[in-house]
């Protein structure tokens, strides 16, 4: 019983310290877009090529997940999104630097914090606002960048009312 309740009490813990893996706000919340075909455009970004093809591709599994499916140029639906990135320096020192013939700056390093912000907006050909949507999301560290902007993308991407 009591190895039941210790296995319980660090399984609630765990699940208390894992980041949810996108905030997301929605700034106008829309009830019924009104159509299933849209058009992708991207606004300004700062991302790389290759992380703005790979936001693309998300987009378009997570909006065909929604039952919208992409159009021409005709497209009833304009679908904007846009991902700025925010980095910040952190620099982590070891109390006890290694002992050895290169000294203690070996005990310090250097990570960068990068967060990101998705913003989608969703317009009619006439440019009337039906929905739009931010998810804050860390892109730190690099090597967990693409899923963690994968489930960003996801997270908001399912806030949309679903197209019918």
């Amino acid at each position: 019983m009591r190895h039941t309740a210790t296995l319980l009490l660090g399984l609630g813990l765990c699940a208390c310290t894992t980041p949810d893996p996108a905030q997301v706000q929605i700034l106008h919340d829309g009830s019924d877009l009104g159509a299933r075909a849209y058009q992708l455009l991207t606004a300004d970004s700062d991302a790389p090529d290759a992380e703005a093809t790979l936001l693309a591709e998300s987009l378009q599994r997570s909006l065909a997940r929604q039952g919208y499916r992409q159009g021409g140029s005709d497209a009833p639906l304009l679908i904007r999104y846009r991902l700025t990135t925010a980095s910040q320096p952190l620099t982590w020192s070891v109390d006890a630097p290694p002992p050895g013939p290169l000294g203690p700056y070996q005990a310090i390093h250097r990570f960068e914090d990068v967060r990101g912000l998705l913003h989608l907006r969703v317009t009619d050909r006439q440019e009337r606002l039906l929905w739009e949507g931010a998810a804050r999301t860390e892109l730190s560290p690099d090597r967990h960048r693409r899923d963690q902007l994968e489930r960003a993308v996801d997270t908001l991407v399912s806030r949309m009312p679903p197209a019918r």
